[in-house]
């Protein structure tokens, strides 16, 4: 999925940036710590050749996730949802300066993958929102109560959310009486953000 508009990648223009970022190609990526070592460093090159794209030694690159394939597709079996669904989300905010929250047409399955964050846990609101289609009562209820404001609510979710690193669709699993749309639970998670990472190499001795 393109990270600004539609075609974007397919006609890639300078300057790069967030909005337009340069599709470069990963040449190699490989751990530089030991099999036995608890650490994980990454040795990775990436191909500008043609970006005409300047750096020196300490500025950052930024990389764009995709989510795992898997946790994707258990969405779409977890809600009974067809994930290659073609779909159009518009915002009604008269005051918004974006008229969707990606680039839209879409699927399910590309604005899973590429768009939203599916792995952070999500904050009480989110919770509170997804409350309303929990068909159990104590379920519902559930919700209501670690999404309040009171100490006994908030140290619950604390526990249960924020310890447990429980995203959205563990909580899906978990509660199997709540079945919100897809397009609200898109409407609710958080765009999926760039990762940076410094540059080792000098473009003096790799230009």
């Amino acid at each position: 999925g393109e990270i600004g508009s539609l075609g974007g990648y397919a006609t890639q223009r300078p300057p790069y940036d967030t909005k337009n970022p340069y599709l470069a190609q990963l040449n190699c990526n490989y751990n530089l710590c030991a099999l036995e070592s608890d650490r994980a460093v990454y040795h990775c090159e990436v191909d500008i050749t043609d970006s005409r794209i300047r750096y020196e030694a300490g500025d950052h690159i930024a990389i764009y996730p995709e989510n795992n394939a898997g946790l994707v597709s258990d969405f779409g079996t977890r809600l009974n949802v067809d994930l290659d669904t073609v779909i159009s989300l518009n915002c009604i905010d008269e005051f918004s300066s974006k008229k969707t929250p990606f680039p839209c047409p879409t699927t399910y399955r590309i604005a899973l993958t590429h768009y939203v964050d599916i792995t952070t846990p999500p904050r009480t609101n989110v919770i509170k929102d997804l409350a309303q289609y929990a068909a159990d009562e104590k379920e519902k209820a559930f919700l209501l109560h670690i999404s309040s404001n009171t100490t006994e609510g908030k140290n619950e979710f604390n526990d249960w959310v924020v310890k447990d690193q429980r995203h959205v669709l563990q909580i899906l699993q978990e509660l199997p009486s709540l079945s919100p749309p897809l397009d609200h639970i898109l409407e609710l998670l958080p765009r999926l953000q760039a990762r940076y990472y410094s540059i080792a190499s000098s473009s003096k001795s790799h230009p």
